[in-house]
């Protein structure tokens, strides 16, 4: 049996689920600020274990029981009919359009703190070159698309792999620190006040577990207006 040209490998395969589900830790850098360090270790711990457990394992039976093209959009549709599937299919990729909108954002945010005389002309072609760039590799086809995607999986953990190694350097070498858990929540707040503030927008890191078999509707399977 020859193995299919478009076929990913699992290295690739484990880089575009990254990317599919997280993409890396940007957007939780005032995490710690805001709700204070032990509050942030506590969220960045029991999120994945109360939320993305959960959603993985039901991914996981959902795909193995029902191993149809489309995804959770079949299975909607097979659970509650075709307006609920077309509903779903459709919400999921609206929110996937407003979703995508916001990394050229984040990414010319991080640019400016490195280039601050940015004008506002320059950080649209960036953004438009961010753009324009991501939709030329998805247009080359899966294999281009996960082979990029392990080196930019290298290229986003590097930088907060040197930062988290050279921090346990230094708290190693500095035994008389306390575990930096403390103060465990912010200055001036509750520890509920606290967990609510950042409770709603820490699951969006380890989101889109089901992203992964987003609906790919061909032939028959085709989601079309049920009205």
């Amino acid at each position: 049996m020859t193995r299919r040209a478009s076929a990913l490998r699992l290295g690739p395969l484990v880089a575009v689920m990254f990317f599919t589900v997280s993409g890396g830790p940007f957007g939780l850098e005032g995490l710690v600020g805001s709700v204070g360090p032990g509050v942030a270790l506590l969220l960045l711990v029991a999120t994945p274990l109360v939320y993305s457990v959960p959603e993985t394992l039901l991914i996981g039976e959902l795909a193995s029981m029902l191993p149809v093209e489309g995804g959770y959009y079949q299975w909607v549709k097979r659970a509650f009919g075709r307006f609920w599937g077309f509903w779903n299919g459709w919400l999921s990729w609206t929110y996937s359009l407003l979703d995508m909108a916001i990394y050229p954002v984040l990414f010319i945010q991080y640019l400016r703190f490195f280039a601050p005389g940015l004008s506002q002309l320059e950080a649209w072609l960036v953004a438009l070159a961010l753009i324009w760039g991501a939709t030329w590799l998805n247009l080359r086809g899966t294999v281009v698309v996960g082979t990029a995607s392990g080196w930019f999986v290298a290229t986003v953990l590097l930088p907060f792999g040197v930062l988290a190694g050279v921090a346990i350097a230094r708290w190693i070498g500095q035994p008389a620190t306390a575990f930096p858990v403390t103060p465990f929540h912010a200055a001036g707040s509750s520890f509920l006040g606290a967990l609510g503030t950042r409770a709603g927008t820490t699951p969006r890191r380890s989101a889109g577990k089901s992203s992964t078999r987003r609906p790919r509707i061909r032939g028959r399977s085709r989601a079309r207006c049920p009205w």
